[in-house]
């Protein structure tokens, strides 16, 4: 019995082996990825892809060169598509629902077919979740897109960027954000293109373009605005302007702990104790990790080192870390 969990367990692994045209070793899957694999489509070695719960797809075109190096971190949901060429460096962490494309789909009219331009994510970079990286994107060594945020150029080796387009100095959190970025009324008219401002009941029942599309783009605004991720039981508790407004609130609660921001990051249903250990944590992995780290900078505001916090152990720790950055 112990042989056949094991053997079920590597299996998405040596499906999407079988798909690629190459792959070093050590590759880990989670959960069943879609490979459509027309052109070449190199893996590199202890590559690591989640598809649970939301499926991950990596797709070339007939022309297309897909590589992606040593310890690159794919989280679930996420999209590359590949018609000419895409290359991620080594030690790049993508964010779950991470998008990157190199080809625009979408021709208007009887113009000619849209031109390939490639796309390059060097080395170290760290892609947040629900970001967009457009066709002739190059992202910097080192880099950080923030949550939410659509990469249309180059970004600089080191650059802490955010926003569409995705630009230094451009953070949307709730500290810095405009009244009217954080009124949930003008965000829902500008996400939905509403010639009048709506009601706070007003609501999934009753405005056009609030489906499930619509809803994703509300959520992937609300990020960008608020800086971190929503986690999916909000997501799925935003109806109406009222509840948008209800989940933009103030900008720092009083009494904000890190704590509490492992509570929101994992969607855990009450604040952690000091002592509960990372790894009773559902999600605290290395992608979570990435999630903890850009929403604790953003809720106190502070810079963090993320090799300190893989030596942390507990909530404890992340809390006494906090306390050290911030004084």
């Amino acid at each position: 019995m112990a042989r056949l969990r094991l053997r079920n367990r590597s299996e998405p692994a040596e499906i999407v082996r079988s798909q690629v045209t190459s792959c070093g070793r050590g590759l880990r899957v989670r959960g069943r990825t879609v490979v459509r694999n027309e052109g070449v489509l190199v893996l590199g070695e202890d590559v690591v892809v989640s598809s649970a719960p939301s499926t991950t797809h990596l797709v070339t075109g007939g022309r297309g060169v897909l590589r992606i190096g040593d310890r690159v971190e794919i989280g679930h949901g996420g999209a590359i598509a590949c018609h000419e060429s895409i290359v991620i460096g080594d030690d790049v962490v993508l964010g779950a629902f991470v998008a990157v494309m190199d080809y625009d789909f979408h021709a208007a009219g009887h113009a000619a077919a849209p031109v390939p331009r490639p796309v390059t994510i060097e080395p170290g970079a760290r892609i947040g979740h629900r970001v967009v990286v457009l066709p002739g994107a190059r992202i910097g060594a080192g880099a950080i897109v923030r949550a939410g945020s659509v990469v249309a150029g180059i970004i600089p080796a080191g650059a802490d960027v955010s926003g569409n387009p995705a630009m230094v100095g451009t953070a949307s959190t709730p500290a810095t954000a405009t009244k009217e970025a954080c009124d949930a009324a003008a965000v829902v008219q500008r996400v939905f293109h509403l010639s009048v401002t709506p009601d706070r009941a007003d609501g999934r029942h009753n405005i056009a373009g609030w489906d499930s599309l619509g809803a994703l783009e509300l959520l992937v605004e609300l990020e960008a605005i608020l800086g971190t991720m929503i986690s999916e039981q909000d997501a799925a508790r935003l109806q109406s302007v009222a509840d948008v407004q209800q989940l933009l609130g103030p900008a720092r609660p009083a009494g904000a702990s890190a704590a509490a921001v492992v509570a929101r990051v994992f969607g855990l249903g009450g604040v952690p104790g000091p002592d509960i250990r990372k790894e009773d944590v559902p999600g605290w992995d290395s992608l979570g990790t990435l999630e903890l780290v850009l929403a604790i900078e953003s809720e106190f505001d502070i810079s963090v080192d993320e090799r300190h916090m893989a030596e942390l152990l507990s909530v404890g720790d992340l809390e006494r870390l906090v306390a050290a950055l911030s004084t």
